[in-house]
């Protein structure tokens, strides 16, 4: 195929030259992956968070935490690393975006489960669906970023007038792959992950709001900040990239205006949305402390590990209005989260 072929001049293709959105990019992604970078090595050590699906989403962030650098240093002048790193930076990148969603949706299954139902077979051998859940989302996350390993190319953009690292496709079917991508990209890393936590959240939140105590508004801020933090973040981007995607396939109209808005809009929330690797250890350290202990006192859980007497657990909350002194004792109930 033409290998002169870049996606950057495909999405740039206009008489509008991003001089403007290019110089701002070279100062503000660079600040901003700087700050993410040391709040990352400088936050709450990992091994401190004992849920092994946390642990592997942490292991995520600082899979993407490395290729930061990398990045940023692009921005500010050119991609001057060569083909190799530019392949590997390109499906380290995403392989964490990819791994980090599907761990997300990890956790919340995780919780919902062990709320909601008190699935006593998926409690007992927990271990080893965690194990196995684990190594196959690693494995489909590896499988995803492949692409990456076969189309990045270090090439010389002729709107950048500058070395990139970016994707190398046919020009006959360059439009195809640049919808592909953007369909997983909404998918797999925003749609699924929104979905599956939206659910299960709204789920737990029903289940914890059933015990009418007064502990239970600080584990209903906990569920909430867990979703919004991830609309926050994330939201932003995928409805630029949206919106982007219309108007390279004429579903918009592709102005000068509209082109650089576009650009700049998706240079800023590209780097907001990859804060969440930032939020994330300082968020879920923060829950699998306190949410695991709240909603256990909040729901009655017995010393044994199991939930009161099936959903009397709840009737009880109710009656009380107060925290069961047993659920202080509740050490050996095996929790992922």
């Amino acid at each position: 195929y033409d290998t002169d072929f870049n996606l950057y001049d495909l999405e740039l293709a206009s008489p509008c030259l991003p001089s403007s959105v290019d110089a701002f990019s070279s100062v503000f992604t660079p600040a901003v992956y700087a700050l993410v970078f040391l709040e990352e090595e400088g936050g709450e050590p990992h091994s401190k968070i004992g849920d092994l699906f946390v642990t592997h989403l942490a292991l995520s962030d600082v899979v993407l935490l490395l290729t930061l650098p990398l990045w940023a240093a692009e921005s500010v002048s050119s991609w001057v690393f060569g083909t190799v790193l530019c392949k590997a930076v390109g499906a380290m990148f995403l392989l964490s975006l990819y791994s980090s969603s599907f761990f997300l949706v990890c956790i919340s299954v995780d919780r919902y489960l062990s709320i909601v139902h008190a699935v006593q077979l998926y409690r007992r051998r927990k271990p080893l669906h965690a194990s196995l859940t684990t190594a196959g989302v690693w494995a489909a996350s590896l499988a995803l970023s492949c692409l990456e390993l076969g189309y990045r190319k270090v090439q010389t953009s002729v709107y950048l007038n500058r070395s990139t690292c970016s994707y190398a496709f046919d020009p006959e079917v360059a439009g195809r792959w640049y919808l592909a991508l953007r369909l997983v990209h909404h998918l797999a890393c925003f749609l699924l992950p929104i979905s599956v936590m939206f659910y299960c959240y709204c789920m737990v939140f029903r289940t914890v709001c059933r015990a009418h105590m007064q502990a239970k508004r600080k584990t209903l801020r906990l569920v909430v900040s867990i979703v919004a933090v991830f609309l926050c973040c994330w939201l932003p981007y995928n409805t630029v990239i949206f919106l982007d995607t219309l108007v390279y396939f004429g579903g918009l109209e592709p102005s000068c205006r509209t082109v650089i808005s576009l650009d700049l809009a998706r240079t800023v929330t590209q780097t907001l949305g990859l804060t969440h690797a930032c939020l994330n250890p300082l968020l879920y350290a923060f829950v699998g402390v306190r949410f695991r202990q709240e909603v256990k006192e909040l729901l009655g859980l017995s010393s044994r590990g199991r939930w009161g007497s099936g959903r009397r657990g709840i009737l009880n909350a109710r009656r009380s209005q107060s925290v069961a002194s047993d659920s202080e004792t509740s050490s050996t109930y095996y929790s992922m989260w």
